[in-house]
């Protein structure tokens, strides 16, 4: 078998308990989101976009904490290791709620206009405006639950990640069950949702501590580097969740709710195999950065390892993209049925379809910005993404849905279109990179 095979698989082996965590959350949102569904459309769709829009009020909690998952990574193997966790791992959390006090005040004074510009029937503005207020309230929760994902993910702390991923799922259904039997409003699920975030909060530090782990001081040194990681990729991700924003916004201005249902539910369902992908990309991150860790520079003496990184790239996404498409292939019908009761299945799978296929240039967009973020290389990560998210997929985005009135699958043609030449730009600067030599 070809070693370049060889080691594509390997890495993929590697990606498989990230994988794990990604499907059990998948499974449980899954869960999570029919029990959603059961309760009727206008719910259905306030959940959909409040879902959409929460991302936007996690971009920079997100980037900290990769950032520090890969500097825990790089500094794995060093004596003072466990100190210098505790010191990363304090100063992302801290950073991060930084950010989230200016979230939460954005939150509680806007929570009406945010769900007034995406909505136009009452009832989802009301609910929607509801869940936003909540929102603010599981921010600090999540922030610290992202940064201890980060770290166990770094550290290989594997099956613990593994076994409270599940608890949290497996006690985030049995409380939305509860609520719903109550027969509680639909924003009570959520309140169930904040309190199962912050008890996972808890009961994943008690179980880091019987791992050695323990908080650190706060880092001037490790904040320094954060801020410089996070402000070097914060604009690809800023870009990116403003496409998707625009994206949001333009299928709720051109349907009815109805047709917006079909959406979400189409959406939510990509979402849910984005985790598993999520888990792709993780591994590959954790792998390049301790590849990478122990060479200095771009030196002559690793130049044909480094040429021999790109061919590895290349196996790699053809194997990670088949192994994607195969549990796609498999799952799609039966994931779709838990959402039944909203859409059919007709009226859904060409969503499904058009979303699935900007996951093949999607994958080696990824892998190629994964491995030039791990060595530091930032700039062509920014132009590309305001180059294919801002003008690119904004304008095909307009043109399809509001100048053309085009069926709405038709709208991730420009999310197609953009990671296609995210992906050409990203392997060439790579390239251009390892000639300099």
């Amino acid at each position: 078998m070809n070693r370049y095979i060889k080691d594509g698989i390997k890495i993929l082996l590697m990606s498989l308990p990230y994988c794990i965590v990604g499907v059990t959350g998948m499974l449980g949102e899954l869960v999570d989101w029919s029990m959603v569904n059961s309760l009727g459309t206008i719910i259905v769709v306030a959940f959909g976009l409040f879902s959409s829009i929460s991302i936007l009020f996690t971009i920079i909690q997100k980037q900290i904490s990769g950032n520090a998952t890969i500097l825990i990574s790089s500094n794995y193997s060093e004596a003072n290791t466990i100190n210098n966790q505790g010191k990363i791992v304090t100063t992302a959390i801290l950073l991060s709620f930084l950010v989230d006090i200016v979230e939460v005040l954005i939150l509680v004074f806007f929570h009406k206009n945010i769900a007034s510009l995406f909505a136009k029937d009452t009832q989802v503005v009301d609910l929607l405006s509801k869940l936003l207020l909540l929102r603010g309230i599981n921010l600090p929760a999540q922030t610290i639950n992202y940064v201890f994902d980060g770290y166990m993910s770094a550290t290989r702390k594997n099956k613990l990640a593994i076994i409270l991923s599940i608890i949290y799922y497996a006690s985030l259904i049995l409380s939305d069950l509860y609520i719903i039997n109550l027969d509680y409003s639909a924003e009570y699920v959520f309140i169930a949702t904040i309190v199962t975030t912050y008890l996972y909060c808890i009961y994943t530090y008690i179980c880091l501590m019987f791992t050695k782990f323990s908080l650190g001081s706060f880092s001037y040194y490790h904040a320094k580097e954060l801020i410089r990681r996070t402000l070097d990729t914060l604009t690809d991700k800023i870009a990116q969740r403003v496409t998707y924003f625009v994206q949001t916004l333009i299928v709720s201005r051109v349907s009815s709710t109805k047709g917006y249902a079909i959406y979400v539910v189409a959406l939510t369902l990509v979402d849910l195999y984005n985790e598993l992908q999520a888990g792709l990309y993780t591994a590959w991150a954790v792998y390049i950065s301790e590849w990478l860790s122990g060479l200095k520079e771009w030196e002559n003496s690793i130049y044909d390892r480094a040429k021999d990184m790109i061919a590895q790239i290349r196996y790699y996404n053809v194997i990670a993209i088949i192994f994607q498409y195969l549990i796609y292939i498999s799952t799609a019908y039966l994931l779709w049925w838990v959402f039944g009761q909203a859409v059919e299945w007709k009226d859904c799978k060409i969503y499904i379809i058009m979303l699935l296929l900007q996951n093949f240039p999607s994958t080696i967009t990824m892998t190629y910005y994964e491995t030039l973020i791990s060595k530091g290389i930032t700039k062509p990560i920014r132009y590309s993404a305001w180059i294919g998210g801002v003008f690119i997929r904004i304008p095909i985005q307009f043109i399809v849905g509001y100048i053309l009135h085009l069926p709405l699958y038709l709208i991730p043609i420009a999310n197609i279109v953009d990671y296609t030449v995210r992906s050409v730009y990203l392997h060439r600067k790579l390239l251009t990179a390892l000639e300099k030599v």
